[in-house]
């Protein structure tokens, strides 16, 4: 999932910090669509820049890690922080694809992911 800002692609990510910090902001996690569905629309245009300089940073520092275990350098660039994206972002742009973009980083956040690793042993080929 990716924001675009002047023409540049900024990966979404959404993390255990990234709900920690929506459900603070909503007061609790079942309250998170709360942030976006509010009836004071310059409050959930703020909340959902809000919400994506969050994101931005979250898959930032995601990389980073990964990079740093890996034994890699980090090589991506820095996302811009929430006034610069309240500055590049239009409001045509955070009605047509952000909410969107939040909704499909969420639902990709959510999935679980069960690797399986070959049993080695006599009772291998009975588990298969």
């Amino acid at each position: 999932m990716y924001i675009e800002a002047l023409g540049k692609d900024f990966p979404l990510c959404y993390t255990i910090a990234v709900q920690s910090e929506l459900a603070d902001k909503a007061g609790r996690l079942e309250d998170i669509q709360n942030l976006f569905d509010q009836d004071d629309t310059e409050k959930a245009i703020e909340n959902i820049v809000w919400t994506i300089s969050l994101m931005m940073t979250a898959a930032e520092s995601r990389e980073k890690v990964k990079c740093r275990m890996l034994g890699q350098e980090y090589k991506g660039e820095e996302p811009p922080t929430f006034d610069e994206l309240m500055l590049l972002l239009s409001p045509g742009e955070i009605k047509e694809s952000a909410m969107e973009e939040i909704s499909n980083a969420m639902k990709s956040g959510q999935k679980t992911t069960v690797e399986v690793k070959e049993e080695k042993g006599k009772n291998a080929k009975a588990t298969q």
